[in-house]
């Protein structure tokens, strides 16, 4: 956890308040409550900040008030950088400004159980770059989909350079037993799938995939 999620944190468990502004607050707080034409004119004075944390909040702020409409915006602008994650999507969670601690890791994993292949491409590139809550948020996710949809899973890490894909694969060790789950799962894959991914297989679990099947 990097200073500025300290000073955050250590400040809303002393005062119980958060560092976000008025303006921010008010935003969030017309999203919870469905007022779509006021989140919409808040949204416009957010957006002139022009900054990378202002469109992440308006993106999360208008899916909350109609998912229907803003998905594709709030897929956009989910963030896979450290900073992205650890301070500004950290720091809108942490002070409670969402329905629910970790509201747009779970959103996002609803849009990822739901087929959404942009979504599901988010959390694999995010993962490498987060820890703490956020974290292990998204590797539950990952855990979740390598078992339901191993193949569009595999595909996704296989774009990834060997040490992201690592920090993908460690997502595994942090549940106790789901590793021989998915070694029973992705085996009668390794004919099906490209040679990408049964290396990814291969470097995580060894010689899941015979030789003949590579």
């Amino acid at each position: 956890m990097n200073v500025i999620l300290v000073v955050v944190a250590f400040t809303i468990l002393l005062t119980g308040k958060s560092t976000v502004d008025d303006q921010l607050s008010e935003f969030f707080a017309c999203a919870k409550s469905g007022d779509l034409r006021r989140t919409e004119q808040l949204s416009k004075q957010l957006l002139a900040r022009d900054t990378p944390s202002a469109n992440l909040a308006v993106s999360i702020g208008m899916f909350m008030v109609n998912p229907a409409r803003y998905r594709v915006q709030f897929v956009e602008e989910f963030p896979t950088s450290r900073d992205g994650l650890m301070t500004d999507l950290y720091s809108i969670e942490i002070a409670a400004l969402t329905p629910s601690f970790m509201f747009s890791i779970n959103r996002l994993g609803d849009l990822v159980a739901h087929g959404d292949s942009r979504a599901l491409a988010k959390v694999i590139r995010a993962i490498p770059n987060s820890d703490g809550a956020i974290g292990q948020g998204l590797c539950d996710i990952f855990n979740k989909e390598i078992i339901a949809q191993p193949k569009n899973v595999l595909a996704e890490v296989a774009r990834l350079s060997s040490n992201d894909r690592a920090r993908n694969l460690d997502c595994l060790l942090l549940q106790e037993g789901l590793s021989q789950t998915v070694i029973e799962k992705l085996q009668p894959l390794c004919q099906e799938v490209e040679s990408t991914s049964r290396k990814v297989i291969t470097e995580t679990f060894g010689r899941v995939c015979s030789s003949e099947q590579e």
